[in-house]
């Protein structure tokens, strides 16, 4: 996804490390407790969003972080096939629609056509089936494998389409799909996620993109 507005986001911690993020602004709220929360406003270049957290994230891959200030971050730079509204409500992030079997032990994930990657390269189906990989891989030991124990199959029979089969029917199905932050294929395959420098210079899918990690 690309974005011709630019602002800078910094996140700041309580251990002053700073993370200057370009992105498309928001509107600048006045310190107005009527404000219509609401009510839509028209996206305004400039201006900078402080989060303050407990700690340095150790790198912006959440799934191998397993920590919130690395959530807090990652999360405005990648996306996830589902998010929560407003309403705490399930809707199509990265898809346009998905469908659950009768037996509600298969979904089928229908992606948004022309997903593009910061570094504009196509984000498709593969790259999910790669994260859903890296995700449960033992070798990734990530806190986050156990939300998809009951995946028995996971499949990207063309690049709009994502199709996993559980081995029984799973509740949460859905919410662990809104959780796991998708990664690109094309940069990360037969990387160390532990190791690699992408971790402190990922390239998102998100309205943000990381410019700068002052530490300190």
């Amino acid at each position: 996804m690309t974005n011709t507005s630019h602002c800078l986001l910094k996140t700041v911690s309580t251990l002053l490390i700073s993370l200057c993020i370009s992105a498309c602004g928001s509107s600048d709220y006045a310190a107005n407790s009527d404000i219509d929360l609401n009510k839509s406003f028209a996206s305004e270049a400039g201006g900078s969003l402080i989060n303050a957290m407990t700690g340095e994230p150790s790198g912006l891959i959440s799934m191998i972080a397993g920590e919130s200030a690395s959530s807090a971050i990652s999360s405005n730079i990648f996306n996830s096939l589902l998010k929560y509204d407003k309403n705490l409500e399930l809707e199509g992030d990265l898809v346009e629609r998905w469908q659950i079997s009768a037996d509600q032990k298969t979904i089928v994930f229908t992606l948004k056509p022309n997903l593009k990657w910061a570094d504009n390269k196509p984000l498709t189906s593969a790259d999910v089936l790669f994260t859903w990989q890296a995700v449960t891989d033992e070798k990734t030991a990530s806190p986050y494998a156990s939300d998809f124990q009951l995946v028995k199959k996971a499949e990207a029979p063309d690049p709009l389409t994502f199709k996993v089969t559980y081995a029984e029917a799973y509740a949460p199905a859905l919410d662990s799909w809104a959780g796991l932050q998708i990664l690109p294929k094309h940069l990360l395959q037969g990387q160390d996620l532990h190791t690699t420098a992408f971790a402190r210079k990922p390239v998102g899918s998100h309205y943000y993109k990381l410019d700068s990690w002052a530490h300190g």
